[in-house]
């Protein structure tokens, strides 16, 4: 494939094609996995977004807004979850939990590989959620 047409015009996409020639992007995603069957995935569906004020090296959490099922009720209300991911949703945006049938994920926004990193408090915090989504699931057996 040439990015060069018989026109002259350069293009990423191959004439017989129509998708991008680029191929895989530089971009990752962290999943934490919690492994278990899933009864009712309605109750573990569930996103966490900060509200925030300020600009740049000002700007921080003012509160943190759970959406969701059972879960998100459930997790909301431990303080010291509420602790880290006032540092935590800075960097990651979001956090969502999300039930399969044979495990849930617990995963952030999609970083260019330049920008990932794992840092102690993204641990502290993914593995306190984790947590509270592995006793949800025990209660429920």
């Amino acid at each position: 494939m040439s990015l060069l047409r018989e026109s002259g015009e350069i293009s990423t996409r191959d004439k017989d094609n129509d998708l991008p020639s680029y191929g895989a992007l530089d971009y990752f995603q962290m999943h934490f996995i919690v492994m278990g069957s899933v009864s009712n995935p309605s109750e573990l569906i569930a996103k966490c977004k900060a509200s925030t004020v300020g600009h740049f090296s000002k700007k921080h959490v003012v509160k943190i807004n759970w959406e969701g099922g059972k879960i998100a009720e459930i997790v909301s209300k431990d303080q010291q979850l509420d602790s880290y991911l006032r540092n935590v949703l800075l960097e990651e945006g979001e956090i969502y939990i999300d039930p399969l049938e044979d495990h849930v994920r617990v995963y952030g926004k999609w970083k260019h590989q330049q920008e990932l990193s794992l840092y102690e408090e993204l641990v502290q915090t993914m593995d306190r959620i984790c947590y509270h989504i592995k006793a949800f699931m025990n209660k429920q057996k």
